[in-house]
């Protein structure tokens, strides 16, 4: 985007000329014909264009450059705070990824593609398969130690489950207690290689209720 530039323009821009139609009655241009003459926009309208798109490039803090062609676009993309939503993890719906996207699964990215993302995370995108995202605690103390992007693993649970021991169960185990009901399912993984008892569950991991969603961000 750049402002008129040749010999036959004016340094200030020249008054405008008062309204003749209404806002809500918009005129538009035509070639002519039929006994219609063609448009004349005059000076007016495309110094009030130029005005606008001028006001947009400093707004957003961008230099004309008669050669970038893409310079309206980047300044919308920065005025409408699209480059703070690039990197911000987005649970999407889909298991394929769209244009425009990453999925964020650990992966190198490149600084001369991706300077935005490279400024928030470094050379790796960080891996959210199957991860839960917590607040930093910030000097809070509620989960003190832990630094920005810092992982965490989970937190086992102590249970008082006793001992068990019945011949039946020898040379039998069961590993899988996620599809398990039972009255105890802290009994639901076990081995028993002999006759004997041992000691009952003594941790066990669970979890939230839960929807499997992607985490992908905008590039950029």
């Amino acid at each position: 985007m750049y402002a008129l530039d040749n010999s036959s323009g004016v340094a200030v821009m020249p008054g405008i000329k008062p309204q003749l139609k209404s806002a809500l009655e918009p005129q538009w241009f035509t070639e002519g014909g039929n006994g219609v003459a063609p448009t004349y926009p005059g000076a007016d309208w495309f110094n009030i264009v130029q005005a606008e798109l001028l006001n947009v490039l400093k707004k957003a803090g961008i230099n004309p450059d008669k050669a970038n062609h893409e310079q309206l676009t980047r300044a919308i993309q920065k005025l409408g705070g699209y480059d703070f939503l690039i990197g911000l993890p987005l649970p999407y719906p889909k298991t394929t990824v769209p244009t425009g996207c990453l999925a964020m699964r650990g992966q190198s990215i490149s600084q001369s593609t991706y300077p935005v993302l490279y400024s928030l995370y470094g050379g790796t995108l960080p891996d959210l398969r199957g991860e839960f995202i917590r607040g930093w605690d910030n000097g809070r103390g509620v989960d003190r130690g832990r630094t920005i992007l810092s992982a965490q693993n989970s937190t086992s649970i102590a249970l008082s489950l006793g001992r068990f021991s019945h011949n039946g169960y020898d040379g039998h185990e069961i590993t899988d207690h996620d599809g398990i009901s039972a009255t105890h399912p802290g009994y639901a993984k076990f081995k028993a290689t002999d006759n004997s008892y041992g000691d009952g569950i003594s941790y066990v991991s669970i979890r939230p209720r839960n929807i499997a969603l992607q985490y992908i961000c905008l590039a950029g």
